[in-house]
This record gives C-alpha cells, structure tokens and sequence, in this order.
C-alpha cells in the first residue's frame, strides 16, 4: 500500500470513529493488591534489604531465584530487568541472527521484538480460533531450512494442549523451544509447570503479572547451566564472574 494511501485509509478509519464521551469514566486494566499483612512483610524486608549495604544481585535476589526454580521444577533461575529482557537474552543464546523464528500471533507485541533485537526474523504462526493459542497444524507448515526455533507463548496463562506435540516436534528438528510464559507463573498442563516445558522460559514481573517485583523485572528459568551462565553474564554487561572481565555485551 502507497504512503498516501495508508494515510487516506488512516485518515478514514479515524473520521469513522465515534466521538469520545467526555463523561465516560475510564477502566483500570490492572489494580495491584497487595493485603495490609502482605505490604508490612515486604516493607521489612525492603528495609533488611536497605540495611545491608547491598542493594544489587543480593542474598534476597538469589534465594527468590532458587525458591522460583524449585516452585517451577527446574535447576536455574535467573532475575533479570524485565519479561522482553529474558527474551532478548533466551534468542541471544540460540543465535538467531539472520535465522526465523516462529512467533504465535496472538501475543503482545515484546515476543516478536525480542526476535528482532537478536537479529532474527519473526514469523508468525496462526493460532486454533477455539483455545486462541498457536495452530499445530499451521506452526508445521511455517517450518523451513531457515528456522532456528519456536517461542511458544501461554496467554492468559494458557498452556497449548499441543505443547507435547510441538517440544516433540521441535526436537526432532533440532529446533530450540522457549516459552513466552509472562502471563503463566502458577499455571500447569500434565503436572508440569509453565517455564518447565521447552529448553527455557522468560517470565515478566511487570506490575500487571500475576507477581510483581515492584513494578518492573523478569526471570529466565532452565535446566541448562550454560544458559542460566550466560543470562548471568549479560544481566550484568557482558561479565564472566570467574574472571572478573566483560568478554562480551552485555547490559
């Protein structure tokens, strides 16, 4: 479509809209709570935490990683700054650069960006009108020489009835399997938890996720030690913590 023309059909959609009521009361999409016993335990450990003199990657930060590894089921947890960091840090470690990878449709739009921050190129799935989740059927077919791996996502904290089919799928194709399970902490299929069902998994603490670190962090969680060394290297500028050295980017 023309520039022209885009702006033309913008321009019509726009006119097409109805006028806004200046009466109309706006909807919170997202309310934090946090009960009157829960907000006096965190603000004493906020103040224990103040206290320390350590404020970064403390002692608080390594135990709610190793409580949220033991919670999902698997060996590594890593905090991170954000959900869209996870997954930028997950697709650095495959390698994406210049390689495809398979993104459902049905997603925020981070999914597919992390993608585009690795250097890949987000193909997008179609997703079963009935669960709202990826089509199997249509993630087969998207599969070519090109593609790296599947970021298979869990809105609204759903987990895929497919999700056997397609971790089966992919390694019988050498592709990797990441979960998107920002939306997913607590939800499981089969006595598996999310964040347990691929090589790794990216969670979001954002203040409108099921658990906030405050308004902003996220978590990757895997069984590969390699890959929890490597979100620990880039969480903190690229460096190796045996050698006290910045050996690749980091942030």
């Amino acid at each position: 479509m023309a520039p022209s023309t885009r702006a033309q059909a913008a321009q019509s959609v726009a006119g097409n809209l109805p006028e806004k009521d200046p009466g109309m009361s706006k909807v919170q999409v997202a309310k934090p709570y946090f009960p009157a016993e829960d907000i006096a335990e965190i603000m004493t450990t906020v103040r224990s935490v103040l206290e320390s003199g350590m404020i970064m990657q403390g002692p608080h930060v390594r135990r709610f990683e190793e409580e949220f590894a033991a919670y999902v089921g698997v060996r590594f947890a890593r905090a991170v700054n954000s959900g869209t960091s996870a997954l930028h840090g997950l697709l650095s470690y495959f390698d994406v650069r210049d390689r495809e990878v398979l993104v459902p449709v049905n997603t925020f739009l981070a999914s597919a960006n992390a993608v585009l921050f690795a250097g890949g190129r987000p193909v997008f799935v179609d997703i079963d009108p009935n669960t709202l989740l990826v089509d199997f059927a249509d993630l087969t077919r998207r599969v070519t020489p090109r593609t790296a791996g599947v970021v298979l996502v869990h809105v609204a904290g759903l987990i895929s009835a497919d999700v056997d089919r397609i971790r089966t799928f992919c390694a019988e194709r050498g592709l990797f399997l990441v979960e998107d399970a920002a939306h997913a902490a607590g939800s499981s299929r089969r006595g598996r938890r999310a964040g347990a069902l691929g090589e790794a998994a990216a969670f979001s603490l954002l203040a409108t996720k099921i658990i906030t670190s405050g308004g902003e962090g996220g978590l990757v969680t895997t069984n590969d030690e390699a890959l929890a060394q490597r979100i620990t290297s880039l969480r903190f500028h690229g460096e190796d913590s045996k050698r006290g050295v910045q050996d690749r980017i980091g942030y």
